[in-house]
């Protein structure tokens, strides 16, 4: 198991009690002495519940911040965030700035991210992560998990409208590009 940063949902999760993602916590505490979580994830989960005019939870929250480590950003993080803002931005893919912000923190320290929101993640460049939320249970998913962690196409890979032939239209100049017909009267 590597070390981690756990997102914001994960974390979450793991306030509320949730059995797959605690007895996942307890395996890492096993291995290493602390959780690791962002600024932005504090920032995150103490604007929720400062939304619900949760005191007492904000209160327990912080005296739990006390036993992680706490990761801010840095200009390397931010760096990281950007290089990887422009390469979803140049596919045609918009992830927050937020999750932004927090992959930059976990590549610069290279960190595993933990979320259950591996959609939006896995379109970062070089981004390792895991999601506690569906732990592998048996061998059939341990062998899936395999495949699609060291058998998938390059994260690096051509947009969707690279390969998609409606999206591919879309991007041409002019209509006559998209097919040329060829000039057999010769």
């Amino acid at each position: 198991m590597n070390e981690s940063l756990l997102d914001t949902d994960i974390l979450s999760y793991y306030l509320r009690g949730d059995k797959d993602v605690e007895e996942q916590v307890k395996k890492y505490l096993s291995q290493y002495s602390v959780l690791n979580i962002s600024l932005i994830t504090c920032f995150e989960v103490l604007s929720g519940l400062a939304y619900k005019e949760a005191y007492r939870q904000m209160e327990d929250y912080e005296k739990f911040l006390l036993d992680c480590n706490v990761f801010n950003i840095s200009d390397s993080s931010i760096r990281l965030s950007a290089t990887a803002a422009g390469f979803l931005r140049r596919n045609g893919i918009t992830i927050g700035n937020s999750d932004l912000l927090i992959a930059g923190i976990a590549l610069e320290n290279d960190f595993t991210l933990i979320t259950n929101n591996v959609k939006h993640f896995e379109q970062i460049p070089d981004l390792k992560i895991e999601n506690w939320k569906r732990p592998i249970n048996n061998f059939l998913d341990s062998f899936l998990y395999f495949l699609l962690q060291y058998h998938s196409p390059p994260k690096k890979s051509l947009p969707i409208s690279t390969f998609h032939p409606i999206h591919a239209r879309t991007q041409l100049r002019e209509p006559h590009e998209a097919f040329i017909q060829p000039d057999f009267r010769r």
